[in-house]
């Protein structure tokens, strides 16, 4: 980790609440209820990349919703429409002028829509992943577990991938376009994995490929650390396996 604090906590963490018992003191924190005090918080957008913590501040892209709405498939150029995207690539990565001059468009969908877009647009893989964890490593720091105890939390839920690096290797049984059996194998170190799952056929009535969904790596390494981190503060850690093989939540 290296420590930072990139943004207020109201604007990244979804609140959960729970009741407040009558003889238990809100402290020096001064809630707007006593009857509902916050429980802990989401800290979503880390490892399990969502589009809608990336729109933009304001404009017709500021994200108004949990996710983006379904995209629209249409069947004259075989493609889907992605006017709807919210997830801005600048918001989420320092990427360089001409790395964005270069993007085939300036919003994703999800995290292996963003791979895919920023691999299409020319990025290497050891570029994309660098992005990545230069992302991980800066978005939330021990100082964030301290603020989110100073204010009484305590609990975080993390959300993660199913794409998770352990100390030996490990394959996992999915289905290829053409529905035929295929592995997908899961070194030891950080990298882009293909999915064992390749997108719905259904979107390939006449030969149409979209690229197969990739995911950027976790070493359980860190997700131990983060669970070290948040015993040092007191606060209990839900893990919530947020994204299956195939995309599914």
């Amino acid at each position: 980790w290296i420590p930072a604090f990139p943004a207020p906590i109201s604007g990244r963490f979804w609140v959960l609440f729970e009741a407040l018992p009558a003889d238990r003191e809100v402290g020096a924190m001064a809630w707007e209820s006593r009857e509902l005090v916050p429980d802990g918080v989401n800290v979503g957008g880390w490892f399990c990349l969502e589009d809608w913590f990336y729109s933009q501040a304001s404009g017709d892209k500021t994200g108004h919703f949990v996710a983006t709405p379904n995209l629209d498939y249409q069947q004259k150029t075989f493609q889907l429409n992605h006017d709807n995207l919210v997830g801005h690539v600048g918001t989420i990565f320092s990427i360089t002028k001409s790395e964005e001059a270069g993007l085939l468009r300036p919003y994703f969908g999800c995290e292996s829509d963003l791979i895919n877009l920023l691999l299409q647009s020319g990025m290497g893989s050891k570029r994309v992943l660098d992005l990545f964890w230069r992302h991980r490593r800066s978005y939330v720091s021990p100082i964030d577990f301290a603020r989110i105890r100073a204010l009484g939390l305590k609990k975080i839920r993390l959300p993660l991938t199913w794409c998770i690096n352990y100390d030996k290797p490990y394959s996992i049984r999915g289905k290829s376009f053409e529905g035929k059996d295929q592995d997908a194998t899961i070194g030891t170190s950080p990298s882009l994995v293909d999915d064992p799952f390749e997108n719905d056929p259904a979107f390939n009535p006449k030969g149409m490929r979209i690229p197969c969904d990739k995911w950027a790596s976790i070493p359980i390494k860190v997700v131990e650390e983060v669970l070290e981190v948040a015993a040092d503060f007191g606060i209990q850690v839900l893990l919530d396996l947020h994204a299956f093989p195939g995309g599914s939540s």
